[in-house]
Protein backbone atom coordinates (compact mmCIF):
# COMPACT_ATOMS: atom_id res chain seq x y z
CA UNK A 1 0.00 0.00 0.00
CA UNK A 2 2.80 2.45 1.38
CA UNK A 3 4.73 1.58 -1.98
CA UNK A 4 1.74 2.16 -4.34
CA UNK A 5 1.53 5.94 -2.66
CA UNK A 6 5.08 6.31 -2.96
CA UNK A 7 5.39 5.57 -6.24
CA UNK A 8 2.07 7.95 -7.50
CA UNK A 9 3.27 10.46 -5.87
CA UNK A 10 6.86 10.43 -6.54
CA UNK A 11 7.23 9.86 -10.42
CA UNK A 12 5.50 11.67 -12.88
CA UNK A 13 3.85 14.75 -10.99
CA UNK A 14 7.11 16.91 -10.84
CA UNK A 15 7.29 16.68 -14.84
CA UNK A 16 3.67 17.53 -15.28
CA UNK A 17 3.58 19.87 -12.76
CA UNK A 18 6.17 22.30 -12.98
CA UNK A 19 4.57 23.52 -16.20
CA UNK A 20 1.54 24.47 -14.19
CA UNK A 21 3.46 25.98 -11.34
CA UNK A 22 5.60 28.29 -13.20
CA UNK A 23 1.95 30.31 -14.52
CA UNK A 24 0.74 30.43 -10.72
CA UNK A 25 -0.43 33.78 -9.41
CA UNK A 26 -1.58 35.41 -6.60
CA UNK A 27 -5.04 36.66 -8.01
CA UNK A 28 -7.20 34.72 -5.16
CA UNK A 29 -4.34 35.57 -2.39
CA UNK A 30 -6.70 37.92 -0.27
CA UNK A 31 -9.21 35.21 -0.05
CA UNK A 32 -7.34 32.56 1.53
CA UNK A 33 -5.29 32.76 4.28
CA UNK A 34 -1.79 30.94 4.71
CA UNK A 35 -2.62 29.48 7.77
CA UNK A 36 -5.32 28.07 6.79
CA UNK A 37 -7.71 29.39 9.13
CA UNK A 38 -10.09 30.22 7.08
CA UNK A 39 -12.69 28.17 4.62
CA UNK A 40 -13.09 29.04 1.48
CA UNK A 41 -16.86 28.79 0.94
CA UNK A 42 -19.42 28.68 -2.18
CA UNK A 43 -23.21 28.47 -2.59
CA UNK A 44 -22.06 24.14 -2.31
CA UNK A 45 -20.69 24.47 0.60
CA UNK A 46 -22.97 24.61 3.92
CA UNK A 47 -21.68 25.36 7.77
CA UNK A 48 -21.46 22.72 10.26
CA UNK A 49 -23.69 23.25 13.19
CA UNK A 50 -22.51 21.87 16.32
CA UNK A 51 -25.61 19.65 16.64
CA UNK A 52 -24.73 17.92 13.34
CA UNK A 53 -24.05 14.00 14.44
CA UNK A 54 -21.46 12.12 12.05
CA UNK A 55 -22.61 8.37 13.18
CA UNK A 56 -19.65 6.02 13.53
CA UNK A 57 -18.76 2.40 14.72
CA UNK A 58 -15.49 0.51 15.40
CA UNK A 59 -15.86 -0.97 11.90
CA UNK A 60 -15.13 2.05 9.91
CA UNK A 61 -11.40 1.72 11.68
CA UNK A 62 -10.54 -1.95 11.05
CA UNK A 63 -8.08 -3.03 8.92
CA UNK A 64 -9.20 -4.91 6.12
CA UNK A 65 -11.51 -1.96 5.22
CA UNK A 66 -11.61 -1.00 0.94
CA UNK A 67 -8.54 1.42 0.71
CA UNK A 68 -7.16 1.22 -2.72
CA UNK A 69 -7.75 4.22 -4.63
CA UNK A 70 -9.87 3.65 -8.12
CA UNK A 71 -7.89 4.23 -10.73
CA UNK A 72 -6.39 7.75 -11.28
CA UNK A 73 -7.62 9.63 -14.83
CA UNK A 74 -4.48 11.84 -16.11
CA UNK A 75 -6.37 13.71 -17.89
CA UNK A 76 -9.33 14.47 -14.97
CA UNK A 77 -6.30 15.02 -12.39
CA UNK A 78 -4.72 17.54 -14.70
CA UNK A 79 -7.82 19.58 -14.80
CA UNK A 80 -7.69 19.57 -11.28
CA UNK A 81 -4.49 21.02 -10.87
CA UNK A 82 -5.15 23.32 -13.41
CA UNK A 83 -8.51 24.52 -11.81
CA UNK A 84 -6.82 25.28 -8.78
CA UNK A 85 -3.22 26.81 -9.67
CA UNK A 86 -4.34 30.18 -9.12
CA UNK A 87 -5.71 29.84 -5.97
CA UNK A 88 -2.75 28.95 -4.26
CA UNK A 89 -0.72 31.71 -2.69
CA UNK A 90 2.91 31.55 -4.35
CA UNK A 91 4.71 30.48 -1.39
CA UNK A 92 3.37 26.90 -1.80
CA UNK A 93 3.33 24.39 -4.22
CA UNK A 94 1.20 21.50 -5.76
CA UNK A 95 2.96 17.79 -5.56
CA UNK A 96 0.37 15.83 -6.76
CA UNK A 97 -2.38 13.98 -4.43
CA UNK A 98 -2.61 12.74 -0.47
CA UNK A 99 -5.87 10.35 -1.79
CA UNK A 100 -8.92 10.55 -3.66
CA UNK A 101 -12.47 9.23 -3.74
CA UNK A 102 -16.64 10.01 -4.05
CA UNK A 103 -16.41 11.83 -0.89
CA UNK A 104 -20.24 13.52 -1.21
CA UNK A 105 -21.14 9.99 -2.54
CA UNK A 106 -22.56 12.25 -5.34
CA UNK A 107 -20.73 9.89 -8.27
CA UNK A 108 -17.92 12.12 -9.13
CA UNK A 109 -14.33 11.79 -8.40
CA UNK A 110 -12.87 14.12 -5.87
CA UNK A 111 -9.50 15.13 -4.78
CA UNK A 112 -7.02 16.26 -2.18
CA UNK A 113 -4.14 17.85 -3.15
CA UNK A 114 -0.83 17.74 -1.18
CA UNK A 115 0.70 21.23 -0.52
CA UNK A 116 3.98 22.03 0.70
CA UNK A 117 5.63 25.70 1.65
CA UNK A 118 8.82 27.01 0.34
CA UNK A 119 10.21 29.32 2.84
CA UNK A 120 13.57 29.69 2.91
CA UNK A 121 13.80 30.24 6.81
CA UNK A 122 12.64 26.67 6.85
CA UNK A 123 15.45 24.92 5.04
CA UNK A 124 17.75 24.10 8.27
CA UNK A 125 21.15 22.36 8.26
CA UNK A 126 21.22 18.93 8.36
CA UNK A 127 23.39 18.21 11.87
CA UNK A 128 24.64 14.05 10.43
CA UNK A 129 25.83 15.86 7.23
CA UNK A 130 27.90 18.42 6.67
CA UNK A 131 27.36 21.75 4.51
CA UNK A 132 23.81 20.26 3.72
CA UNK A 133 20.56 21.40 3.69
CA UNK A 134 17.00 20.22 5.00
CA UNK A 135 13.24 21.29 3.60
CA UNK A 136 11.73 21.71 7.30
CA UNK A 137 8.67 23.21 5.12
CA UNK A 138 5.59 21.74 6.58
CA UNK A 139 2.69 20.52 4.36
CA UNK A 140 -0.78 20.60 4.03
CA UNK A 141 -3.70 19.91 1.77
CA UNK A 142 -6.13 21.45 -1.03
CA UNK A 143 -9.84 19.53 -1.08
CA UNK A 144 -11.06 19.83 -4.20
CA UNK A 145 -15.08 18.70 -4.69
CA UNK A 146 -16.49 18.24 -8.22
CA UNK A 147 -19.88 19.90 -8.76
CA UNK A 148 -21.04 19.38 -11.89
CA UNK A 149 -18.14 18.76 -13.43
CA UNK A 150 -16.37 22.08 -12.22
CA UNK A 151 -13.93 21.80 -9.10
CA UNK A 152 -14.44 23.68 -6.08
CA UNK A 153 -11.90 24.48 -3.26
CA UNK A 154 -14.16 23.61 -0.69
CA UNK A 155 -11.88 23.90 2.94
CA UNK A 156 -7.38 23.90 3.03
CA UNK A 157 -4.93 24.55 5.72
CA UNK A 158 -1.64 24.74 3.89
CA UNK A 159 0.60 23.82 7.12
CA UNK A 160 -1.32 21.58 9.27
CA UNK A 161 0.74 18.65 8.75
CA UNK A 162 4.67 18.57 9.53
CA UNK A 163 7.22 18.12 6.51
CA UNK A 164 8.70 14.73 5.86
CA UNK A 165 11.74 16.12 7.05
CA UNK A 166 11.32 15.91 11.63
CA UNK A 167 14.06 15.58 13.48
CA UNK A 168 13.71 12.01 14.18
CA UNK A 169 15.76 11.97 17.62
CA UNK A 170 17.95 9.03 17.25
CA UNK A 171 15.65 7.19 14.93
CA UNK A 172 14.56 8.47 11.28
CA UNK A 173 11.98 10.86 10.87
CA UNK A 174 8.18 10.10 11.22
CA UNK A 175 6.27 9.29 8.26
CA UNK A 176 2.87 10.64 7.16
CA UNK A 177 0.02 8.63 6.21
CA UNK A 178 -3.20 9.80 4.63
CA UNK A 179 -5.93 7.00 3.30
CA UNK A 180 -8.94 6.68 2.55
CA UNK A 181 -11.87 4.38 3.03
CA UNK A 182 -14.05 3.59 0.31
CA UNK A 183 -16.10 1.13 1.92
CA UNK A 184 -16.93 3.22 5.07
CA UNK A 185 -15.59 6.98 3.98
CA UNK A 186 -13.12 7.80 6.50
CA UNK A 187 -10.88 9.44 6.40
CA UNK A 188 -7.75 8.25 8.06
CA UNK A 189 -4.47 10.78 8.87
CA UNK A 190 -1.73 8.94 10.58
CA UNK A 191 1.43 9.98 12.15
CA UNK A 192 4.11 7.17 12.76
CA UNK A 193 7.22 7.17 14.44
CA UNK A 194 8.57 3.51 14.69
CA UNK A 195 9.10 2.77 18.58
CA UNK A 196 7.88 6.24 19.93
CA UNK A 197 4.44 5.01 18.78
CA UNK A 198 2.15 6.74 16.29
CA UNK A 199 -1.40 9.06 16.27
CA UNK A 200 -4.24 8.79 14.05
CA UNK A 201 -7.28 11.06 13.08
CA UNK A 202 -10.10 10.00 11.60
CA UNK A 203 -12.32 12.33 9.79
CA UNK A 204 -15.76 11.62 7.71
CA UNK A 205 -16.89 14.26 5.01
CA UNK A 206 -19.37 16.71 5.68
CA UNK A 207 -20.36 19.74 3.60
CA UNK A 208 -17.16 20.74 2.42
CA UNK A 209 -14.98 19.56 4.98
CA UNK A 210 -13.60 16.89 6.94
CA UNK A 211 -14.89 16.24 10.52
CA UNK A 212 -12.95 14.81 13.46
CA UNK A 213 -14.57 11.58 14.55
CA UNK A 214 -12.14 9.90 16.23
CA UNK A 215 -8.38 9.90 17.61
CA UNK A 216 -6.16 7.31 18.72
CA UNK A 217 -2.48 7.24 19.76
CA UNK A 218 0.31 4.38 21.41
CA UNK A 219 3.67 4.36 22.83
CA UNK A 220 6.43 2.23 22.41
CA UNK A 221 9.28 1.83 23.79
CA UNK A 222 12.39 1.07 22.10
CA UNK A 223 13.52 -2.52 23.86
CA UNK A 224 9.88 -3.74 23.76
CA UNK A 225 8.09 -4.73 20.76
CA UNK A 226 4.49 -4.41 22.59
CA UNK A 227 2.77 -1.11 22.81
CA UNK A 228 3.33 -0.09 26.39
CA UNK A 229 -0.07 2.74 25.99
CA UNK A 230 -3.08 3.07 24.05
CA UNK A 231 -5.51 5.18 23.92
CA UNK A 232 -8.59 6.53 21.82
CA UNK A 233 -11.49 9.00 21.79
CA UNK A 234 -14.76 8.88 20.11
CA UNK A 235 -15.82 12.87 19.64
CA UNK A 236 -19.23 11.24 18.94
CA UNK A 237 -19.51 8.86 22.11
CA UNK A 238 -17.54 11.39 23.87
CA UNK A 239 -15.52 8.25 25.64
CA UNK A 240 -11.82 7.50 25.62
CA UNK A 241 -10.75 4.00 26.07
CA UNK A 242 -7.35 2.90 27.10
CA UNK A 243 -5.49 0.63 27.62
CA UNK A 244 -1.74 0.30 29.62
CA UNK A 245 0.85 -2.60 29.50
CA UNK A 246 1.37 -3.58 33.24
CA UNK A 247 4.55 -5.68 32.95
CA UNK A 248 6.73 -3.90 30.68
CA UNK A 249 9.62 -5.37 32.68
CA UNK A 250 8.82 -8.53 32.85
CA UNK A 251 7.73 -8.16 29.32
CA UNK A 252 11.18 -7.26 28.52
CA UNK A 253 13.83 -9.07 30.42
CA UNK A 254 11.67 -12.40 31.29
CA UNK A 255 9.87 -12.67 27.98
CA UNK A 256 6.97 -12.79 29.70
CA UNK A 257 3.51 -12.28 28.38
CA UNK A 258 1.92 -9.37 28.39
CA UNK A 259 -0.83 -7.90 30.95
CA UNK A 260 -3.06 -4.82 29.61
CA UNK A 261 -5.37 -2.93 31.87
CA UNK A 262 -8.45 -1.69 29.68
CA UNK A 263 -10.73 0.74 30.75
CA UNK A 264 -13.34 3.64 29.53
CA UNK A 265 -14.03 7.25 30.86
CA UNK A 266 -16.10 10.06 29.90
CA UNK A 267 -14.32 13.17 28.06
CA UNK A 268 -15.45 16.39 28.77
CA UNK A 269 -14.47 19.78 27.98
CA UNK A 270 -13.63 18.97 23.99
CA UNK A 271 -14.38 20.33 20.68
CA UNK A 272 -16.51 18.33 18.71
CA UNK A 273 -17.19 18.73 15.48
CA UNK A 274 -13.78 19.98 14.69
CA UNK A 275 -13.19 20.61 11.00
CA UNK A 276 -9.85 19.94 9.62
CA UNK A 277 -8.97 23.26 7.89
CA UNK A 278 -9.48 24.79 11.40
CA UNK A 279 -6.69 23.41 13.47
CA UNK A 280 -3.37 24.82 12.89
CA UNK A 281 -1.33 21.73 13.37
CA UNK A 282 -2.58 18.27 13.52
CA UNK A 283 -0.82 15.60 16.22
CA UNK A 284 -0.90 17.53 19.08
CA UNK A 285 -4.21 17.39 21.46
CA UNK A 286 -6.21 20.34 21.95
Amino acid sequence: MKDKYTLLRSIGWILILSSLLIGCNTNNETQLSPNGSDTITSDSVAVINASDSIASDEQDYEDGGEMDDPPLNPEDSLAVMKAIANSVPKEYKMLGFWTWGDFDSDGRMDYMVIVKGTKEENFVECKWQEDSLIDRNPRGYVLVMNRDDQYVVTSYNYECFPSENEDGGVYFPPELYIEYYHRTHVLDVTYSHGRYGSWSFYFKYRDGDFVLVKDCSDESLSWITETVYWECVDYEKLIKTCSKLQNPDEVAEDGASPVYKEWEEEVEHVKVGVKMSEREQWFSRY
